[in-house]
């Protein structure tokens, strides 16, 4: 597991309201638009929101708004904190819990992962929020190339991400044939290049076997190779 950097970030929605102007109730429309503001402000300019009308001005009231993204509706429960005056503080948590934002997440991700492999890799999460799990992951897909993997990335109390598991994992051609080619060219008595597919990064196979060209310039030699759990080559032969 590499642990990403923090800072992608994540949905909280705390905010304020006047009271309608003629009953001590909350402003809807006036909430409606905070909310779809402070949407907007993490990226999605195009966020609706509707709320209930005529919500009672009382510290502890709740009540729920749906909030639409991208054609997908999420609901938000508020409530409320504070009346003082005019003002009414509100605390906002999704139904369905922690929230992250999809895109922030994916660009980051694919963006460490792509220095980490030394080649291009993205990242798809799904829905524009994607909501923490009962273990407080969120599962995405990675794809590199031709290979496709599953991606979990783990968050802490805070929203902060602190890791993820990439299963199967990814195996550097580049990485891999640098590893072999020294040991292959000592024990064959003669300057190798090892080849080790087209693709820049390909999925770990399920029994941790791949294959490898060995080749002198004048002879080629097919290399069964054995990886262990993390995709680093352990043993490897020649297949005949």
């Amino acid at each position: 597991m590499t642990a990403p950097r923090p800072g992608w970030l994540l949905v909280a929605l705390s905010t304020t309201a006047a009271l309608a102007a003629c009953d001590k109730s909350v402003d809807s429309a006036e909430f409606e638009g905070n909310v779809k503001q402070r949407l907007a402000a993490i990226g999605f300019p195009d966020a609706t929101a509707t709320c209930p009308k005529k919500i009672a001005a009382k510290v502890g009231a709740e009540f729920t708004c749906d909030v639409g993204i991208e054609g997908k509706t999420y609901a938000l429960n508020l409530t409320i904190t504070k009346v003082d005056g005019k003002r009414v503080d509100m605390d906002s948590k999704w139904k369905d819990g922690d929230a992250i934002v999809a895109e922030r997440l994916e660009a980051g991700v694919a963006n460490q992962l792509t220095q980490d492999f030394g080649a291009p890799v993205t990242i798809d999460c799904g829905e524009p929020l994607r909501f923490l799990d009962a273990d407080r992951k969120v599962a995405c897909t990675l794809t590199a190339g031709a290979a496709k993997t599953s991606l979990k990335i783990a968050f802490d109390d805070k929203l902060t991400p602190t890791g993820w598991e990439i299963d199967p994992v990814l195996v550097s051609k580049a990485k891999l044939e640098t590893i072999l080619a020294p040991d292959v060219s000592a024990k064959s008595g003669a300057q190798v290049t090892v080849t080790c597919g087209a693709e820049p990064l390909f999925a770990r196979p399920a029994d941790g076997v791949t294959t490898c060209d060995a080749t002198d310039g004048k002879a080629t030699l097919k290399l069964k190779v054995t990886l262990d759990a993390s995709g680093t080559p352990t043993a490897w032969d020649t297949v005949l």
